[in-house]
């Protein structure tokens, strides 16, 4: 017999990545109701198997270190690293990828998102027009006995919680015969 589901609401957000949940913040935010559905037994989607980088380019923690980044030079270099092959790669896509940096990460901080920047980790190709070094932004590591039971029901996440720039000094422990 099939279940019958009787409630409504104004945004149903479908997958509980870290798209998922940043759709499902603004429609709270907007004061709507939002009901999230995971098609698995784990919450968290391929955002908590990443390392969990997101590349955000002009962002409010460049602009709080004082690192200079501009619309502009995200623009191109997406220009330069992605062109127009369709709809979902035309300008204005990109554009509002670009503009909506900014009140994606305020958002997600006044929810209790805590982030840092990777400050050494460059665009994939930095070389091209627009290419830069500390557009990456990920989450602060996260005492998971804060969460309590539902710890056991996210995704599994990467083996070893660290930040990006801390993996530079790994690198540099793990092969300190190579450095003088």
């Amino acid at each position: 017999m099939p279940e019958v589901f009787d409630h409504s609401y104004d945004v149903v957000v479908v997958g509980t990545g870290g798209a998922g949940f940043a759709t499902a913040l603004g429609a709270v935010d907007a004061g709507l109701s939002v009901l999230m559905l995971e098609s698995t037994d784990k919450w968290g989607g391929s955002t908590a198997m990443s390392g969990g980088g997101l590349w955000l380019p002009d962002n409010p923690l460049m602009r709080r270190d004082g690192v200079g980044d501009s619309r502009e030079e995200a623009l191109t270099y997406l220009e330069a690293c992605v062109g127009e092959v369709g709809r979902a790669s035309d300008r204005a896509r990109k554009e509002a990828f670009v503009d909506g940096v900014a009140d994606f990460v305020t958002t997600a901080e006044r929810h209790g998102m805590v982030f840092t920047r990777a400050t050494d980790y460059p665009d994939y190709y930095p070389e091209l027009p627009g290419g830069k070094i500390g557009r990456a932004v990920e989450a602060k590591p996260v005492d998971t006995k804060r969460i309590g039971a539902w710890w056991h029901t996210c995704r599994a996440p990467v083996p070893l919680p660290i930040k990006t720039d801390d993996m530079w000094e790994l690198e540099r422990v793990a092969h300190r015969d190579m450095w003088p």
